[in-house]
Parts: C-alpha cells; structure tokens; sequence
C-alpha cells in the first residue's frame, strides 16, 4: 500500500522565522516527533516539499540550506523517524520555474516515484500556496495553525482539512486509521473460537483482513504474502507464525502484534508436566516464549492477570502487553429454542484437561443424585477415561459422557442443557488467570454459567447475578450452587437474562475486534 504524508517545512515541522537556514535558528514544533512517529506507523512514507526562495534571493547557499537538513535528518534518525524524500525549490518567485509550490511538480514527481495512489495522500501545510499545490496535485489538504496558519491569503483556496498542528492531525488520522492486516495463523478455524473472533472482530468494525492458516505449504503462501508488503500491520496466532514475522522483519518492515494465547512453556512442563522440566526442549520453549513477545511490537493475552503474569514471570516489558477477551462467535452461538427433556441438564464441555477439575463435577454430581438431574459431559482428553473410571467408582448413576463432539455441534447441547459449567481445579495456578471459554459460548445462548471464583472473573461475573461462582476444589459449594438455581426459577431467569446482557456489553465478536483494532491503532 503506497501512500504518504507530503510536508511543507517552515510552519509544519519547525517554526518559522523566515528564512531559516542556520543551526542556531532551527527548533521543531512542540510533538513533531511524536506526530512523524504516528504516521510512520500507519503505513504513511513521509515527504517533504519545501520553497527556498532565501537561495534565489541571495540570503543563503544550497550549501547552507544541505548542511541544516543533515542536521535535522540526524536529529530525526536519534528518535528513529526517517523522511523518505525531500525536495526544495530553489528559486525565487520572480525566476517562474515549475517547481515552486503551488506547482504540483515535485507531487507528480513523488507520485511516479514512489508509485503513490493519490486518494491515500495529504498534503500538510501553513500557507495557501500548499494548500493550491495539493490541489492541483490531486490529493487532501490540510492547514495547521502553526506557521502562517493560512493568513498569507495569497491564494483563494480552502483547505480539506484543518488542525492545530501537524500532531493534532496524526493523532485524528490514528484514531481513525484502518489498517490493512495480514493475519497469519495456525489454528483449525472450526475448533477455534479465539481466532474466528479475532478476524470477525475486525471485519466488523470495517477492516480489510487477508487471513491465512499455516499448515504445510501454506506457509511458504504466508511468506510470499509477508515479501509482497501489501499491508499495514501483520496480526499472529501461534508461535511458527509469529516466527515467520519475526525472522522477515528486515524485509516487510511492518508492525507484529502477537496474541499469545498461552505459554507452551508453563502449559507442557510446569502444568501437563510432557516435557521435563531443565531439558533441552523445556529450556527451546521457554526461550521461544520469551523471544516470541519480545520481538514483537505489541503482545495480547486474554485476560488482565494473564498478561501480568506472562510478562512478570518472563520479565518482559509490561508497556507492550494488552488484553483482548475471547468473546463470542455471534453466527456459531445464539438463543435457540429447542424441545427440552423433562430432566434438569447440567452440562460440562471440553478437552478434559487436569485444570478442569471434572473430578470436582463427578462428586457434586453424587451428591445431587436423588434430584432430578442430569449431568452431561461432551469432550475428550487427557483425563477422559480417569474420569470415566472415577464415576464408576462413585457408581453415579445421572452421568453420561457423549465423547468428543465437533464445536459446529456444540450449540444444540447448550440449548439443551440448564445449567453450564465452567472449571474448578484448586490446584492449577492458570485457572485463577483465566476466564474459561465456555462462558463466552454460554451467555449469547441464555444460559446460566457456573464457574470457579478466581481473581480473573472479577469485573465479569457477578455471583447470583449473571452467573454463579463456586468456591475452587469444593465439591459441596458447586453442588449447592447447581441446586440453588435447580429449585429457584425466579433466580436462574434472571441470570440467564442477565448473563445475555453481559454478553451483548462486553462479548461480541464486533466488541472484541473494537479490543484489538485498538491495540492496532496504539
């Protein structure tokens, strides 16, 4: 994507006080840095346009006006902005050359040069002469207020747009920028909520998004995207991916924004204990884990104490990470009527991991069992048949285990159920850091979402209110929890109308996209 920020010099990037051409005399505009720095980030290539008449006039050399801009380049490159072309008009008025604004020359000029799309470019200035130039040259105007501010009135030309200053300007486009974004992946698009949510999101709040899942040759697809820079910022789910953006930096030379999702490291070697802690493939994935967020411009995890965890425990710079819930798939799940059996159905879904404390479910289970309800486990995983032998030896007779079922099937088990439940392993640090999914699959269908009570659901759920929260590894809290929504219909109506307001406040997948695009944008 080709496009620029043409400046004027005097006026718009230090103040004017005619005829600047010495040292002593140049001071940038209060924020000029911060500003080039917001339009480099958006993509803009950054050229500036400049009358010099002081040379045609006889007040100072070329030689001068080369030795101040070395001067200002070098002050520019100490605050890492780089002016990708600057051309200066010699003359004096009197010589009519064609290259003094407001003659669109060195525009045409930098257009062809660059390949620039005209309706992707401003031209930035003080005086009416850049304003008729930018006209003439086809492109947007905008008028500061610094400099001359357009009081010359040489020329009777009004503006497209106006600002203060060249900062108030960056900060409007920013704030309104959308960026192009190429999202990298490697995740199945069916089982996964987070990255549908994620592209979703975007989509709806009007971004143009070229997604791309890895899985063998797409990546060398995925490289010959990153090569052909027809973007603005690379988005990443997933280490290879965020890899491949890392290790290409040098040539696509664009912003990566990483959503982390989860530490391999803690997850195979501190919590599944796969991988043994102190070999060499725990010490490649810790270091991946931290190289990964390290090299990447911004870095998101779900939830606020995730994020301070990941960057606490791999001592990385906490100004870099933000949080982006997981949100709702808004077409996958809704409200939907379905005919209901006559038992109260409790339904539990998911990979059975250690972390989900299922063993906690089976006893509430046992302890409710001369109720009329029903207990349904979909999923399948590590502790699948740990469990399965489990509700033998416990001989619970309302269990049933559907085995793994396809998160496109999920919805109809959801309308079918009462209640949802979330996890409730006491032991498992990463639980008290998450917000479980399933509450996000949950609330957009009206259903109520028993869960434990960690710090990460604070500011979420709200016991008895729109949901319930159970005590973690208590058996006889989460049974009472499942019984007082069982015998209180006045109580789980209100939930379950609260839990959908939740829902459509904080979870939607156009919420979740405003969430990242505001990590983008910043």
């Amino acid at each position: 994507m080709n496009k620029a920020i043409f400046l004027d010099r005097d006026g718009v990037i230090n103040i004017d006080k005619n005829y600047v051409h010495k040292i002593s005399q140049f001071e940038f505009v209060p924020n000029t840095f911060e500003a080039l720095r917001n339009l480099r980030e958006m993509g803009f290539k950054l050229i500036v346009i400049t009358n010099q008449s002081g040379i045609g006039r006889g007040y100072y050399s070329k030689k001068e006006y080369y030795a101040l801009r070395r001067h200002i380049n070098k002050k520019l490159k100490e605050e890492n902005i780089t002016i990708d072309a600057e051309y200066f008009c010699p003359h004096s008025p009197e010589d009519n050359c064609r290259c003094r604004k407001p003659n669109p020359y060195f525009i045409d000029m930098a257009v062809k040069r660059f390949r620039l799309d005209r309706e992707e470019c401003f031209f930035v200035g003080d005086k009416t002469a850049d304003i008729l130039s930018a006209d003439k040259g086809k492109i947007k105007s905008v008028l500061v207020r610094t400099g001359k501010g357009g009081n010359d009135r040489k020329y009777n030309i009004k503006p497209d747009l106006i600002f203060d200053d060249l900062h108030s300007f960056s900060k409007h486009l920013k704030e309104n920028w959308k960026p192009k974004v190429l999202y990298l992946g490697n995740f199945n698009w069916e089982n996964h909520l987070r990255g549908r949510n994620l592209f979703r999101g975007l989509i709806e709040n009007g971004i143009e998004v070229k997604l791309i899942l890895g899985k063998g040759l797409k990546y060398f697809l995925m490289l010959i995207h990153l090569m052909k820079r027809d973007f603005d910022v690379i988005l990443t789910t997933g280490k290879p991916c965020a890899l491949l953006a890392i290790l290409t930096k040098h040539w696509h030379k664009r912003k990566i924004i990483f959503d982390v999702y989860i530490s391999d490291y803690e997850n195979l070697v501190l919590n599944r204990r796969l991988v043994k802690d102190g070999s060499l493939k725990a010490k490649l994935l810790k270091f991946l884990d931290r190289y990964t967020c390290e090299k990447s411009n911004a870095v998101f995890l779900d939830t606020i104490k995730h994020a301070q965890w990941y960057y606490t425990y791999f001592d990385l710079d906490k100004e870099k990470f933000s949080h982006v819930l997981i949100g709702s798939d808004d077409e996958r799940f809704h409200e939907m009527k379905i005919k209901r059996g006559k038992m109260f159905n409790v339904l539990f879904f998911g990979s059975f991991a250690k972390g989900h404390g299922i063993d906690v479910i089976l006893k509430a289970a046992k302890i409710v069992e001369k109720e009329n309800i029903m207990f349904t486990f979909a999923g399948k995983g590590i502790v699948f048949d740990e469990m399965v032998e489990l509700s033998k030896t416990l001989k619970c007779k309302n269990v049933e285990f559907l085995g793994w079922v396809e998160q496109k099937n999920l919805p109809k088990i959801i309308a079918a159920s009462d209640v949802c439940l979330g996890i409730f392993n006491a032991e498992e640090i990463k639980v008290r850091r998450s917000i479980p999914t399933k509450l996000f699959e949950c609330a957009p269908m009206k259903k109520v979402f028993i869960t434990g009570n960690t710090p990460a659901m604070e500011g979420i759920t709200i016991h008895r209110e729109n949901g319930m929260l159970s005590k973690l590894g208590d058996e006889k809290d989460l049974a009472k929890c499942i019984l007082e929504i069982y015998s209180d219909k006045k109580l789980k109506k209100k939930i379950e109308e609260n839990a959908f307001k939740l829902y459509k406040e904080k979870f939607t997948t156009k919420m979740i996209g405003k969430q990242l695009l505001d990590i983008i944008r910043k």
